[in-house]
């Protein structure tokens, strides 16, 4: 249906699959808005809808409550970790600054700060503590929307492509924040006296005080193990901290050669990296980047790398650790081209420095 009416509306091109900011995902919201304001017509003909309105409505900013106190306790936590804002790598690093896209260069700026990290994941796990009890909710939900807010502002304005996501995670917390809103702006805008309120709802059941309780319990111990276990399991407290995998790291080309270096296709490449993902990045002297899938075999010293048509090249290397130097052996057309590179000390950048100046005179 999406691929039917998406030529109709001016996009030539959809992916079937569902993902953050896809055009694909904004068909199913718009098919969701038209599905439910279908059924909230239905739903207003029914009198026990009416009846007990009021209460599910209670009920679903709890949930939204809740889920927001999800979100916010995981990515608080994946910031406290290192994980969401993680050290940038050394090809970004050695990238010249205008050459960065925008998300990028936000993402990677705010990798090198842990203390920055720290304190916004605090402050988030601080806002989705709040939310899981009744008489902080509110100071929750306000602290949230202006998290939210900050976030929401950052994906627009760095095109990360969350925007979506997080508009819908501002738009939770106002719901949960409504019914609270005349009595917030009498006590801070018009200056009285006002008690918030606690929604409680009409529907009542046996033991209602004691399943609330269990339930209750129970959900914030599964928040915390879907935020803590991971890292719990991997014993992985700052990802700054972990090891990288084998020759990890930045190379300046040192040599390339074999008879006319024009006629070697490497002769160009000024510096190569080693991602921890498993790719190896080349650098050429326009500074424009060419990646590989890599594996390395440290038995038969042996690099195979993969390009975007599945075509694989296999590359002999040698490793000196005490010289740093890493040496490529490769043939094309049955002539062998050598090139050789040291490991740059990528994490004595100025940008990797965390340091803190009080006064402009230690700057």
């Amino acid at each position: 249906m999406i691929q039917v009416i998406a030529p109709i509306v001016g996009i030539e091109e959809v992916h079937s699959e569902i993902s953050s900011d896809s055009t694909s995902l904004y068909f199913l919201l718009l098919l969701l808005l038209i599905l439910s304001g279908g059924l909230s017509f239905l739903f207003e003909a029914s009198k026990k809808w009416r009846v007990h309105k009021e209460s599910i409505f209670i009920l679903l900013r709890k949930v939204f409550s809740y889920y927001l106190a999800l979100q916010l306790l995981k990515y608080g936590v994946d910031k406290i970790f290192k994980a969401q804002f993680y050290l940038p790598e050394p090809n970004i690093l050695y990238t010249p600054f205008g050459q960065l896209s925008k998300d990028i260069l936000y993402w990677s700026t705010m990798g090198t700060s842990y203390l920055y990290n720290v304190i916004t994941g605090c402050v988030e796990v601080l806002a989705a503590s709040f939310l899981l009890f009744q008489r902080t909710r509110v100071v929750g939900l306000l602290l949230s929307i202006g998290v939210m807010i900050h976030i929401v502002a950052i994906n627009i304005g760095f095109d990360i492509s969350v925007k979506l996501y997080s508009c819908f995670l501002l738009l939770l917390a106002l719901i949960a924040l409504s019914p609270q809103v005349s009595l917030l702006y009498q006590f801070f805008i018009l200056q009285k006296p006002a008690a918030l309120t606690i929604e409680t709802s009409t529907l009542t059941f046996r033991h209602q005080a004691l399943i609330q309780r269990t339930l209750k319990l129970f959900i914030v111990g599964l928040f915390l193990l879907e935020a803590f276990y991971p890292y719990r399991q991997s014993k992985t407290f700052n990802d700054d901290l972990v090891a990288r995998p084998f020759l990890h790291g930045a190379y300046q080309v040192q040599t390339t050669s074999r008879d006319s270096v024009m006629q070697n296709p490497f002769s160009s490449i000024k510096r190569f990296f080693i991602h921890r993902n498993g790719y190896i990045i080349f650098q050429d002297q326009a500074d424009q980047m060419k990646d590989f899938k890599l594996q390395i075999d440290s038995t038969t010293h042996v690099f195979l790398l993969t390009d975007y048509t599945m075509r694989q090249t296999q590359i002999r290397y040698e490793y000196n650790k005490q010289d740093s130097l890493l040496t490529f052996h490769y043939k094309i057309q049955d002539k062998l081209y050598i090139i050789q590179g040291r490991a740059l000390n990528w994490k004595s950048l100025p940008a990797l420095k965390d340091e803190i100046h009080w006064t402009i005179e230690s700057n």
